[in-house]
């Protein structure tokens, strides 16, 4: 079990503590917030609360199928006055961060508030509401949704076969290869069509998603061979 994995599932509504916090650098008072989602395919969730997109002052855990826990998280969330704040890292180390990042479905909702001052709220997609004790009901519903997507996907078996090619495509080279920078350059349009296509983390065939993390793993690779060279 991972680094990640081992806090999963926790009783405790949050994570973020007066063991793991820092000071923040700026007045972060009037800091608009974001949500941050990560979706396993097992319907576990991390439910991550930003404050000037870099400050955590909310980690907690749930599943997409507890609403009522995951409306309590972000309902806590709301109405906290966020004098503790800390770092994703400081929470997980390095290797949970990655754990987190490459193994689950990233979403957002994002905020902003209209001329009357009402502030509306996007989750996974383009639709705008203003009633938040909607979001729990949403994000299970946007799971459901890219269930489906998976399937469809890869209905037969045929979009492995695909994702086979992409892996021998994008494993040519690796960083620190002299090649490596120009291939990714050659190779965008190619990455683009897979970060599209994250939802396949949340595949419930466990072949998909492995051979989607390490076609992913490989344009991160390619990603960075290519900013080594840019700095």
């Amino acid at each position: 079990m991972g680094l990640f994995n081992s806090l999963f599932g926790q009783d405790s509504l949050d994570l973020v503590t007066r063991k793991n916090a820092i000071e923040p650098y700026s007045d972060i008072s009037k800091s608009k917030f974001t949500f941050e989602f990560y979706l396993n395919y097992r319907g576990g969730l991390c439910i991550i609360g930003y404050l000037d997109n870099y400050y955590v002052c909310n980690m907690s855990y749930s599943t997409v199928e507890d609403v009522e826990r995951t409306q309590r998280i972000i309902d806590d969330f709301r109405a906290s006055p966020h004098k503790t704040v800390t770092t994703l890292h400081n929470i997980l180390g390095g290797r949970g961060r990655q754990e987190l990042e490459t193994g689950r479905f990233k979403t957002k909702i994002t905020t902003y508030v209209d001329k009357h001052g009402i502030t509306h709220y996007s989750c996974a997609g383009s639709e705008y509401y203003s009633d938040e004790s909607f979001l729990a009901r949403q994000l299970r519903h946007s799971w459901e949704n890219l269930q489906r997507k998976c399937r469809f996907r890869i209905i037969d078996g045929a979009y492995l076969s695909v994702l086979k090619i992409y892996h021998e495509i994008l494993s040519k080279y690796k960083r620190g290869e002299k090649e490596a920078p120009g291939y990714y350059s050659r190779h965008k349009l190619l990455i683009r069509i897979i970060e599209e296509e994250s939802y396949l983390k949340l595949s419930q065939d466990a072949e998909v998603r492995q051979l989607y993390t390490a076609v992913s793993s490989c344009a991160e690779d390619l990603y960075g061979a290519y900013m080594d060279e840019a700095r």
